[in-house]
C-alpha cells in the first residue's frame, strides 16, 4: 500500500536529517523543507532517491510570515499528498531578558511559533483523511530559562499551540509534541558537552536521534493520542537530581 508523504521542516541537517532518513527507511515519501541549507538538502534528496525513495524539496524563509503564508497558499495544494507534518525547524540564540531586543524576539517568534502555526493551518486544510502533526518543542518549556529568553518563550508558545490545535482540529487531525533534552550538542560544542550536562539530570545520560524517531513513530501510529507533549529528556524536566 502506497504511503502518504511526511512533510518535515528543517530536514536537511541535525535532528531533522536523522528523522528523514528513519522515515525513508520505513517507506515514507518525504517533503523536505529547507531555508539556507540548499546544498545539504539537495545532497540528502539525491541520497534518498538513490535508495529508491521519494523526496520533494520545499524552500521557504520562515522569518517572513507574510511571504510564508502566500507560499503555502500557492504551493501546498500541488505538493504530494501528506498525512504527517513534523515542525522541526527552529532558531536557538542565547540572550537574557535585558539583552533581548525586538529583532531577536521577532525572529524567534516567527520561526519557532508563527511558522508552525501557519504550516499546521495549511496542513489541516489540505490533508486528505486523518492526519498527524508533531511539534519538536524543548524540555526548557518546563522551567524558566533566562539564558535563552526569546527561544524559551517561543517554545512555550509552541507548547500551548500544540494543546490548543489538538482541541481545535480533532477528530480529523491529531496534534502532539516532543520536548527533547540533551540529544545533540550545540554547533559550537562536542560530545563532552552532553556528557558533562547529563550528570545533572536523573538518568545521568544523554539521548539520541533514534530516541526522538521512536517517539515520532509512536505519535504517527497511535490514533488514540492527541494533545500530548512527551518529555524526552532523561528526567531533566523533573529538576536537578
Amino acid at each position: 500500500m502506497r504511503k502518504n508523504a511526511v512533510f518535515i521542516t528543517g530536514g536537511a541537517q541535525r535532528i531533522g536529517k536523522g528523522l528523514v532518513l528513519g522515515l525513508v527507511a520505513k517507506g515514507f515519501p518525504i517533503i523536505l523543507h529547507y531555508w539556507q541549507s540548499e546544498e545539504k538538502a539537495q545532497e540528502l534528496a539525491q541520497e534518498i532517491q538513490s535508495q529508491g525513495g521519494q523526496c520533494t524539496l520545499f524552500q521557504a524563509d520562515f522569518s517572513d510570515s507574510f511571504q510564508l503564508e502566500r507560499r503555502l497558499k500557492e504551493s501546498f495544494p500541488s505538493l504530494p499528498p501528506c498525512s504527517t507534518l513534523i515542525n522541526n525547524a527552529s532558531i536557538f540564540e542565547a540572550a537574557p531578558f535585558l539583552e533581548t531586543d525586538a529583532q531577536l524576539l521577532n525572529q524567534h517568534f516567527q520561526v519557532n511559533f508563527t511558522a508552525p502555526f501557519l504550516l499546521t493551518q495549511a496542513f489541516a486544510r489540505h490533508c486528505s483523511g486523518k492526519g498527524s502533526v508533531i511539534n519538536l518543542i524543548d524540555t526548557r518549556v518546563h522551567r524558566i530559562d533566562q539564558e535563552y529568553f526569546a527561544y524559551t518563550l517561543s517554545k512555550k508558545l509552541l507548547f500551548d499551540l500544540t494543546k490548543m490545535a489538538a482541541s481545535s482540529l480533532a477528530p480529523e487531525i491529531r496534534v502532539n509534541g516532543i520536548c527533547p533534552g540533551l540529544i545533540l550538542p550545540p554547533k559550537s560544542k562536542d560530545i563532552s558537552y552532553l556528557e558533562e550536562k547529563s550528570q545533572k539530570i536523573p538518568l545521568r545520560t544523554h539521548g539520541s536521534i533514534e530516541d526522538i524517531f521512536q517517539a515520532v513513530e509512536f505519535f504517527m501510529n497511535n490514533s488514540f493520542v492527541t494533545g500530548e507533549c512527551l518529555c524526552l529528556d532523561g528526567g531533566e524536566h523533573l529538576g536537578p537530581s
